[in-house]
């Protein structure tokens, strides 16, 4: 059995969390049980695991991302009128997005006009599209961008290596098990689009090059 997230510490503020009922999770925990090994990507999921399943054998499979599928992309350029922050990930993150808007308005306020975010997947409205008292006065060209959620790979792969062409990628992770059980997939998408990962300081993040 194959398991990625510790859907038994979603929380409250996670869109998904209403998905989860006591019954969905007993009978995710009775196929945790009767499996041979149950496999995850990270050592912490696993240790989140093994203290509510203890005697199960289960072993860690990293996540990685296959860059034989990238090989024609070719260069990345960084070039153009405006240079990228890019984030990416779905609405079970508006929690994690919530909790950090602050910073993105410190951004607004500190950073060079010609910075902006792309946010990818999920649009975070009350960024991408405030309301007027929102605006900051000193900055009242668009600053955040949002690309809709893209299924396909290598689709994927080209418009972040070469459409958006980042500087830097930020994870913005809440602290909680749920969230310290993730991998670090996101940062490895990062380093092979070229650009910084400014990542959580969980430990699954420990990776040479990224910022914490």
């Amino acid at each position: 059995f194959d398991i990625d997230d510790n859907l038994f510490e979603l929380t409250p503020d996670n869109p998904a969390y209403g998905g989860y009922e006591d019954e969905v999770l007993d009978r995710l925990a009775i196929m945790l049980k009767l499996a041979d090994v149950v496999t995850c990507s990270t050592e912490d999921l696993a240790e989140q695991l093994t203290v509510r399943f203890p005697g199960r054998r289960i072993e860690v499979v990293e996540n990685a991302l296959d860059d034989y599928a990238f090989r024609s992309l070719g260069s990345m350029p960084k070039g153009g009128p405006r240079r990228f922050i890019t984030w990416r990930g779905g609405a079970s993150h508006i929690s994690d997005l919530l909790w950090y808007t602050p910073a993105f308005h410190q951004f607004d306020q500190a950073a060079d006009p010609k910075w902006g975010v792309q946010f990818m997947g999920f649009n975070p409205s009350w960024l991408t599209d405030p309301p007027p008292w929102m605006i900051q006065p000193a900055h009242p060209t668009p600053r955040y961008y949002y690309t809709p959620y893209v299924p396909d790979v290598y689709r994927f792969g080209r418009l972040f290596r070469e459409n958006v062409a980042p500087w830097a990628h930020v994870v913005p992770l809440k602290d909680t098990l749920f969230n310290r059980a993730k991998s670090a997939i996101s940062a490895i998408e990062a380093i092979y689009a070229g650009a910084l990962p400014i990542v959580p300081g969980f430990r699954e993040w420990e990776i040479p090059g990224a910022l914490r």
